[in-house]
């Protein structure tokens, strides 16, 4: 780890879903972005000043094997997905990465075996915003929530 205090993180992707992501890591305590990457220069250049990373880079697997990364958070492209979770892992670094892993089962098996002889931590993002269960496990804490505030 980079430092006792901070795991520094490669962001790899500043589109839409990257966005939110970066804004979201960037928030946290102990988190250094320290190089975002993206296809785009100027989007990359972006992501760093919107983080406060040290570096932007058009160079996925530079930021990746930056000497200064612990972990590495992937929202790019989803066909980018496998080769970039396979190359993270093979560095030792723990992942983040939207889904899916890649765009075949048979691919997504072949990463998923990789992941595991490497040992490190893996975690997909799957938002279930919208899964019926959780919009009526919503629905009842608002309802709750309005119940209270009102006394009732």
């Amino acid at each position: 780890m980079s430092n006792t205090q901070t795991i520094g993180v490669a962001f790899l992707g500043f589109g839409r879903m990257g966005e939110t992501h970066l804004r979201n890591l960037a928030a946290i305590a102990g988190v250094n972005v320290v190089v975002v990457a993206d296809e785009r220069a100027e989007r990359a250049e972006l992501g760093k000043t919107m983080s406060g990373a040290q570096f932007a880079t058009t160079d996925q697997v530079e930021a990746i094997n930056h000497a200064s990364v612990d972990a590495v958070v992937i929202s790019t492209p989803t066909d980018t997905h496998a080769r970039l979770i396979e190359l993270a892992s093979k560095a030792g670094e723990a992942v983040f990465s939207e889904k899916p892993i890649a765009l075949d089962l048979a691919e997504t098996q072949r990463v998923v075996q990789v992941v595991q002889e490497q040992k490190v931590p893996v975690q997909l993002g799957f938002m279930r915003r919208f899964d019926p269960g959780y919009a009526k496990a919503k629905a009842m804490i608002e309802r709750s929530a309005t119940l209270t505030r009102e006394g009732i």
